[in-house]
C-alpha cells in the first residue's frame, strides 16, 4: 500500500511516456480533464491525443489492459469513442456560436473580423460542412434556426444546416451510387440478385 502511495506521488513528467505508470496516471488525468470539459476543453484533447499516441489501452491496467481506446473511454468516463467525439465536437459548436454572431454581424457591416475559436485557432472556412462555417451561415442567412439549435431544438450543427436547407443530405439512391465503385465482383453479384428478388 504505501509503496503505491508512493509510486503515485511521483510526477507525471518525471516517468517515462507511454510506460504503464505513466498511463495510469495520464488516464487520472483524462477523467479529472473530462469533469470540466466545458470549461476546458484543451486539456482534455491534451490527454486524449498523448493516450493515443502511445496506445494507453495496450499498457493500462497492467494486469489485462482495455484492448481498444473505445473500452478504455467506456469504462473511464462511461462514454464510447464516439459519444465522446459528437460531445467534443458540440461543445467547439456551442462555445463558437457568440463568435460567429460577432462576425456575421460585422461582415453585413462591410467590414471584416477575424474570430478566434476558444481555443485560440483562427475560424476558417475549411469545407461547406465545417461546424464553423455552418454556423456562421446559420447566423448571418438562418438566425431563427441558430436560436433554434441554441434552445436545444436540433441535435447538431449539421442538423440546424440541414433544417434551414444550407445541406441537402444525399438520397439512398445517391449514398448507394458513390458506394458502387468500392464493391467487389462477388458483392456487385448479391446486390444484383437482391435488386431482381424485389421485382
Amino acid at each position: 500500500m504505501q509503496a503505491n502511495v508512493v509510486a503515485s506521488a511521483i510526477p507525471r513528467n518525471a516517468r517515462e511516456p507511454g510506460s504503464p505508470e505513466w498511463c495510469h496516471q495520464t488516464v487520472s488525468l483524462l477523467k479529472e480533464s473530462y469533469k470540466v470539459i466545458r470549461i476546458d476543453r484543451r486539456r482534455f484533447d491534451e490527454y486524449l491525443g498523448e493516450l493515443r499516441a502511445h496506445k494507453a489501452w495496450e499498457k493500462v491496467p497492467t494486469e489485462k489492459p482495455y484492448g481498444t481506446e473505445d473500452r478504455m473511454l467506456m469504462v473511464e468516463l462511461g462514454k464510447h469513442s464516439d459519444e465522446i467525439k459528437k460531445e467534443l465536437a458540440e461543445i467547439a459548436a456551442q462555445q463558437e456560436v457568440p463568435l460567429a454572431r460577432a462576425q456575421a454581424a460585422a461582415v453585413s457591416q462591410g467590414t471584416r473580423m477575424d474570430a478566434l475559436r476558444a481555443n485560440g485557432t483562427r475560424l476558417g472556412s475549411q469545407g461547406s460542412n465545417n461546424s464553423a462555417y455552418l454556423l456562421r451561415r446559420l447566423a448571418r442567412d438562418y438566425p431563427d434556426t441558430l436560436d433554434a439549435y441554441e434552445r436545444g431544438e436540433y441535435p447538431s450543427v449539421r442538423a440546424a444546416a440541414i433544417a434551414a436547407r444550407i445541406i441537402t443530405p444525399p438520397t439512398p439512391f445517391q449514398q448507394i451510387e458513390k458506394l458502387l465503385p468500392k464493391l467487389t465482383d462477388a458483392e456487385r453479384a448479391k446486390l444484383k440478385a437482391l435488386l431482381n428478388k424485389e421485382r
